[in-house]
């Protein structure tokens, strides 16, 4: 098919033969590095800047960190068109973050370990945070908006952040303000009518009391056409806006509090399914208008189709609502020249509600009666989260440490609405309109921690870190009301609207607690080599299904996930601090990784954990050319599978979910990221600035599901691996800027997937069969990527 490509075949080399081939690779890398520039760059006396980075709660050069992180400061974020979270996917190898433009769930992944689970009841394996404050819905997060740095953090970090990440963190600082009345006002324009107007004002209102002001609007049409001609919006449109100020009050050199108020509101519609292939289950149901086979450019799609109105059919709405209100207080309290007191309280109340599909599939019988053969709903989740966090940190004798409490209190709803397939169940049940299932859930989770992280000065040039962290978490679900029209067909645990399950009839509650930690040697080989390795410990608490399957018992949690990482690290600067190269090596084990998948003969997908392995190799480098000219390269490898077959029975029988051997999600073999940024002096008339970059990535998997789970049930459709995956693809970016000598103006000219590459970014495969009626039928979708952008910014400095 155009624009995919056959998946990569995986290396056939034992995990130990490939631990030692990296090992070799790594450590030979800076000096292959430094043949290839060559000896004439030692004349020159330009740098690289030093990058300094608080992924260890300290601020320290990235150089000196022990741990593999992805730093990008504000210019570097704005040369790359960074203007979403799922955009730091392009310019970090490694990290994968699912579309969160118009999406209605956000799958991140780092170092191939991914989660993609829908519902309130489980949380993510990467943890996102935006100034300290941890964000439990990544899909809210629309605009990445004044940010002066972002840090990806790949491997467990339990001991440096308040909640628990077992892959990784996404740590995101915004502009704090400063003692200048500065600022700026942008202006966008771009294809398919995008038009965006952001600024920023920081103004200095006393001599110990500072603000900074940031906002954006942002509108853009849908570039997606909805195969259903009644709707009258396209898909992939964008309405939305959002404030952030932070108040910083330094009533002495001691002491600061800052006060950070945010405010976002999101309109637009949703992203669609390019329809592959679709055919009923039982032979001589039509599919009429999408049995055909799209291309994979993707141009048109579904979301939609037809629910009923008081018997009147009327197209399914695709709009999107989602608005998300903050604040936090951050206090920083130096007790004396050796002792930091620490706080942050941080609230936020979040509400999100998405139209959702069954992989977009839907039919029309001849005559006046439309019938559904797959189903349509929606999705309203809603998040109010209290987070409170105490660090006290010190230097004591050349010991460098801190110690942490946090506590997380948070409590989720999700309310769905199903139109379900018509003919399925008594002949009074042929309405297919909203309600005919109707789930509200709400999870209540309350955790603690206790968490700290010392770093030992054993001699001058070998540190010793010790973390560790305690980790208590609780979590209960309730049913509000769980109803269907067709009695014990879709949810046979509900009777008038109450779950009857065993136990407490309309709730169920289970709480984990765990211990983990890190132990880290850091050397010096000299006065810019630094060698590290490390054993890192990770967590993650266990949970609940809200997305009821038919076989589901739900109050059946399921387990926790455990991580256990070895790392191997070099960092080191070359060429008079012109050549900054850090390499990584590691082995990830996983127990019980939590992921998802639908039990045979159903749709709703069920949370289910598997032991999995990871290993692989990191490579950055950044080389300052000419004083002029910026060279980028990270390189990414990976090697990530599940290590244990697990089986699920549905309504269909019994199939394996996941085999021994399969690829874990969004976890390409290779992945690279290639950047130039060049600049020249066009002596009194300003400057000319050219930022290109290129990312790589190797073909992924999509979809948790094997081949025989989703045929075990019945399918009209024969699948293949091929289904599962994302296809190859390569990502052309540029943005061209002229400067005023003055550099109060700026006007930039910025395209991205300027060669419109096209791959699958998310795919929904469904197999449903005549357990659901004579209406079931079974489809091949997926979400594509954004197609080529590009646009034009103007901005004036003040």
């Amino acid at each position: 098919m155009d624009g995919i490509k056959a998946p990569t075949a995986s290396l056939d080399v034992q995990k130990g033969e490939i631990i030692m081939k990296l090992k070799h690779r790594v450590l030979a890398l800076p000096l292959a590095i430094s043949t290839l520039i060559g000896q004439s760059v030692l004349a020159e006396d330009f740098q690289l800047e030093e990058i300094v980075v608080t992924a260890q709660k300290r601020s320290q050069s990235l150089q000196d960190v022990p741990i593999a992180v992805k730093a990008m400061d504000t210019d570097q974020l704005r040369q790359s068109s960074i203007t979403n979270l799922s955009d730091l996917s392009r310019v970090s190898p490694g990290l994968s973050i699912s579309n969160t433009q118009n999406s209605a769930f956000t799958a991140i992944s780092v170092r191939g370990v991914s989660t993609a689970t829908v519902g309130v009841g489980a949380e993510a394996s990467t943890a996102i945070y935006i100034d300290g404050v941890y964000q439990r819905d990544p899909a809210s997060i629309s605009n990445l908006l004044d940010i002066a740095q972002a840090e990806v953090l790949k491997g467990p970090q339990g001991t440096l952040f308040g909640r628990n990440a077992a892959a990784g963190a996404v740590n995101i600082q915004t502009a704090s303000p400063s003692e200048e009345f500065e600022g700026y006002l942008s202006a966008t324009y771009g294809n398919e009518n995008l038009k965006s107007v952001s600024g920023v004002v920081n103004i200095p209102l006393s001599e110990n009391l500072q603000s900074r002001t940031s906002f954006i609007s942002k509108q853009r049409d849908g570039w997606q056409k909805d195969t259903d001609s009644a709707n009258a919006d396209d898909l992939y449109e964008i309405d939305n806006y959002a404030v952030r100020n932070r108040l910083l009050w330094m009533p002495t050199d001691e002491l600061s509090a800052e006060l950070i108020l945010d405010y976002a509101k999101e309109k637009g519609t949703r992203s669609g399914f390019v329809i592959e292939e679709a055919a009923a289950v039982v032979p001589g149901f039509p599919t009429a208008g999408f049995n055909q086979t799209h291309k994979i450019s993707g141009d048109e799609a579904s979301v939609s189709g037809v629910i009923m109105e008081n018997g009147v059919p009327v197209p399914f709405n695709a709009d999107i609502n989602s608005e998300s209100v903050g604040a936090a207080v951050l206090i920083d309290w130096e007790l004396n020249e050796d002792l930091t007191l620490t706080s942050i309280t941080s609230y936020r109340d979040t509400d999100r509600l998405t139209p959702v599909s069954g992989g977009g599939l839907f039919s029309f019988a001849p005559g006046a009666l439309p019938y559904l053969s797959g189903y349509v709903g929606t999705m309203d989740n809603g998040y109010e989260t209290f987070n409170q966090e105490l660090r006290l940190s010190g230097l004591t004798n050349g010991i460098d440490w801190f110690v942490g409490v946090n506590y997380f209190k948070d409590t989720s709803t999700q309310s769905m609405a199903l139109a379900l397939p018509l003919f399925m169940g008594p002949p009074a049940f042929t309405t297919g309109e909203l309600g005919d299932a109707r789930l509200e859930a709400e999870a209540e989770i309350e955790s603690y921690a206790i968490f700290g992280d010392v770093i030992f000065p054993l001699s001058d040039t070998l540190n010793l870190t010790v973390g560790a962290r305690y980790s208590s978490d609780e979590k209960e679900i309730k049913w509000d009301d769980v109803a269907q029209k067709a009695p014990n067909t879709f949810y046979p645990q509900v009777t008038n609207g109450i779950i009857t399950t065993t136990g407490d009839a309309a709730k169920a509650k289970d709480d984990w607690s765990n211990v983990s930690g890190r132990i880290v040697l850091d050397y010096q080989l000299n006065d810019d080599t630094m060698v590290y390795g490390s054993v890192s410990q990770g967590y993650k608490a266990g949970g609940f299904n809200t997305e009821l399957t038919i076989t589901s018992d739900p109050n059946e949690a399921f387990d926790p996930e455990i991580s256990t990482s070895y790392e191997l690290g070099l960092k080191t600067m070359a060429f008079d601090g012109r050549v900054q190269a850090n390499a990584a090596m590691f082995f990830n084990k996983y127990s019980d990784y939590q992921f998802q998948a639908a039990p045979p003969g159903e749709i709703a997908a069920k949370n289910l954990v598997a032991d999995a392995e990871v290993q692989g190799m990191e490579l950055g480098v950044l080389w300052r050319a000419l004083e002029s000219l910026t060279v980028s390269l990270d390189l990414s490898y990976l090697d990530a599978e599940f290590v244990e077959t697990v089986s699920v029975t549905g309504v269909g029988g019994t199939a394996n979910a996941v085999n021994d051997g399969q690829d874990m999600l969004r976890a390409p073999e290779w992945s690279a990221q290639l950047g130039v940024d060049y600049s020249v002096m066009l002596a009194d008339l300003g400057e000319v600035r050219v930022n290109a970059s290129y990312f790589y990535s190797d073909t992924y998997r999509l979809n948790n599901a094997s081949v025989e789970l989703v045929e075990a049930g019945g399918s009209a459709i024969d699948f293949s691996e091929r289904d599962f995956q994302s296809g190859s693809y390569g990502l052309l970016n540029m943005r061209v800027s002229y400067l005023t000598p003055e550099e109060d103006w700026e006007v930039s000219l910025w395209g991205t997937n300027l060669t419109d590459e096209s791959y699958r970014d998310y795919d929904w495969i469904i197999a449903s069969n005549a357990v659901y009626g004579v209406a079931g039928a079974s489809t091949r979708a997926y979400q594509r990527n954004e197609p080529r952008m590009y646009g034009v910014d103007v901005r004036f400095n003040f």
